[in-house]
């Protein structure tokens, strides 16, 4: 990845009104990504709007005020997890796997990372639990080869060991690829701070 501080995403002075007569004006989202920043949270409680600023960077929500500015390649090196993102429920998980990665050895490994078990490639995705579920999706944005992360509740349904994985392979990975995690993890926040220096962060 380049590294001359072009504008890879740039955030200001966001609204946006709904049919039922709400509006989503957050007083802190202004913010720039360069292709040095390697790590943006987004921080806040749930019913701040983190959800919604999700949609908007990802193009889910339009018909906004303000600006979202994105290098024109951006989409084509991102990869998105969704807090509630299914798996395709009647296919195996190795099947759910192969749509974004062939080689069945760097699915293995990639599971191996995360210390997820390879029994689970034989299960379907409607039978996995919730945890189980979030396991699978970060294995399939690690196999996707994407460098640019949108990461909504990442450890959502994760227990402390498998949060601390994740950590860890945030830390190794982190300099040929960024981050934007929405969270209100206090512990993953913290301790993910605790591993890499080079992070911006903004409060909802």
């Amino acid at each position: 990845m380049q590294t001359n501080n072009n504008i890879i995403l740039k955030v200001s002075s966001l609204s946006k009104s709904f049919d039922n007569g709400k509006t989503f004006t957050p007083h802190n989202v202004n913010f720039e990504l360069t292709d040095n920043d390697r790590l943006l949270f987004i921080i806040g409680k749930n019913g701040q709007g983190k959800t919604v600023l999700l949609k908007l960077l990802t193009r889910e929500e339009s018909n906004h005020t303000g600006e979202i500015t994105y290098c024109k390649d951006l989409f084509n090196d991102l990869t998105i997890q969704y807090q509630n993102e299914g798996l395709i429920p009647n296919l195996t998980i190795l099947d759910n796997l192969k749509i974004v990665c062939k080689d069945e050895n760097n699915i293995k490994l990639a599971l191996k990372e995360l210390n997820v078990p390879e029994e689970i490639l034989i299960k379907r995705g409607f039978n996995l639990s919730g945890g189980e579920q979030r396991q699978i999706q970060l294995t399939r944005s690690m196999l996707s080869g994407r460098k640019i992360w949108i990461c909504d509740e990442p450890t959502a349904s994760l227990d402390k060991n498998m949060t601390l994985l994740f950590i860890e392979y945030i830390a190794k990975s982190i300099q040929d690829k960024q981050f934007i995690i929405i969270s209100h993890d206090d512990f993953f926040i913290r301790e993910l701070k605790q591993k890499i220096s080079n992070y911006k962060e903004i409060y909802l």
